[in-house]
Parts: C-alpha cells; structure tokens; sequence
C-alpha cells in the first residue's frame, strides 16, 4: 500500500506523488548486501584472473545483477510514483531518489481503470518493479491507464477502494478539463 498520497499543482500540472510503503529493514540489508556481493564479485574475479573472455562475460552478468538490486534497493530504501497530468501528456514517473525513470503519454483517448492486484499485467519484455513485499489486502487494487483497450500503464502503488476512487476521479476530472481547453 501507498504509505502517503500527495496532491499539487506544479507548472500547470497536476502532480500525485504516491511514497511507497516501506518493507523492513531486514529485507532492505538483505537486497543491499546482494547488490555490494554482486558489484564486488566481478573486481575481485578480473584482479585475481585476470582479463580474459570468461572474467569480462561474468563481470557484464554480475554487473547486471549488481544493477538490478541497487535498483531494488533504492525503490525500497526511497521509492515514489508520480502521475502529472499536464496540458498535453500524462507522465508516469519512477523517482529512486539517485535517478529517475519518466514515461510521458499523448491522452486523446485515454481511460482510467480501477484493477485488482492479483490481475496484474506484465507485458513481455518490460521490467518489472517488485513492490514491497508487503502481502496484498483483498479491498487494494491498483489504477491502470487503458487505450485503445491495451494497458499502456500500471500505477505501481497499491491503493484502498476509497483512495483508488478519489484519485482516479481526480485524474478523469482533470484529463476532461485539459481535454476541453484542447478544443
């Protein structure tokens, strides 16, 4: 669940910053020891062994894995969505708190759908975010933005009925507004 949601207008921008939910701090030790093995390993093979194909092949994998829980870490440690609804796009952003990742989207047809989080979409070949690792509540879900009839964006930040209806509302009502001064 979304530990606080955030309202405000920013450059003629509708701003909603969910902060994740926290998991223990166990789990956090344990993703960012993996992530110090995993960046380590590699500079300790390529100094012992040397430069060979087989040391350069095994310090791109740990390399890459090393990637991948520094960035698990980070999401964990100071991890934010943010959805702004601007004049012309929406804007989905990943804030890790050292780098950002930023999806802007036309929205002339776009639609908001209200999901249950065990209906998850995982398109092939996206990376996936793991959230907390929190159990899910059965009266969650999740806010989806929907075009066309194909997903093109998942709200990561798990949410109570009564936030998920407010903050979709607030979304519809200012996408129809900008819409209308489209036109």
């Amino acid at each position: 669940m979304a530990d606080k949601i955030r309202l405000k207008n920013q450059d003629q921008a509708l701003v909603i910053e969910f902060d994740q939910k926290k998991p223990p701090r166990r789990y956090l030790g344990i993703a960012l020891l993996m992530f110090l093995i995993t960046f380590s390993l590699p500079v300790l093979v390529i100094l012992k062994g040397g430069f060979s194909f087989g040391t350069i092949l095994s310090a791109i994998l740990f390399g890459a894995l090393a990637y991948y829980f520094f960035r698990l870490f980070l999401w964990n440690w100071k991890g934010r969505e943010l959805v702004s609804v601007g004049s012309e796009y929406l804007t989905h952003e990943l804030d890790y708190g050292l780098f950002r990742d930023s999806t802007p989207m036309k929205y002339p047809d776009l639609s908001i759908e209200i999901r249950d989080p065990k209906a998850r979409h995982q398109p092939e070949g996206d990376e996936k975010i793991l959230d907390s690792i929190l159990a899910d509540s059965p009266e969650s879900g999740f806010i989806c933005f929907v075009q066309d009839g194909e997903i093109l964006l998942e709200v990561n930040a798990k949410l109570h009925q009564p936030e998920l209806d407010r903050i979709a509302g607030l979304i519809k009502r200012e996408i129809q507004q900008k819409k209308q001064g489209f036109k």
